[in-house]
């Protein structure tokens, strides 16, 4: 598997969530949107950042490898409990995709930040798949 497969898979099942808001346009993206544009969608919006890969031998021949990808997806919105239920539904969803266990951040609860004078709940998820080739 390689990096634009990880990300296609994961989109792929977090795309599945319902928008809470039912505005029938892209709410899910690869990076931060202009908040300036006017195709800005509004909050909630969920960012799939870019996976990483990391691989190690199994074998002395090197013939198999575990490789390890990595990503961390933001949901991003004006209400802390929209935040949490969105991240508990990416989780749910990245994790039917194969090989892939995603939980939410130990440690790190939502955090806020100000937007043009509009506090918005920032709640981080991490998710790493394993894939043996």
């Amino acid at each position: 598997m390689n990096l634009s497969t990880a990300f296609s898979n994961a989109y792929t099942k977090i795309n599945e969530i319902s928008d809470p808001i039912s505005r029938g346009e892209k709410w899910i993206f690869s990076s931060f949107p202009d908040l300036n544009s006017d195709d800005f969608p509004s909050f909630p919006i969920i960012i799939i950042q870019p996976f990483s890969r990391n691989e190690s031998p199994l074998t002395l021949k090197n013939d198999t490898k575990r490789c390890v990808y990595t990503t961390e997806i933001l949901i991003y919105s004006k209400s802390a409990s929209q935040a949490d239920s969105l991240a508990d539904s990416v989780v749910s969803k990245v994790e039917e995709v194969s090989g892939f266990n995603t939980r939410l951040v130990q440690g790190v609860d939502s955090y806020d930040v100000n937007y043009g004078g509009e506090i918005i709940h920032v709640r981080p998820v991490i998710s790493r798949g394993v894939v043996y080739e």
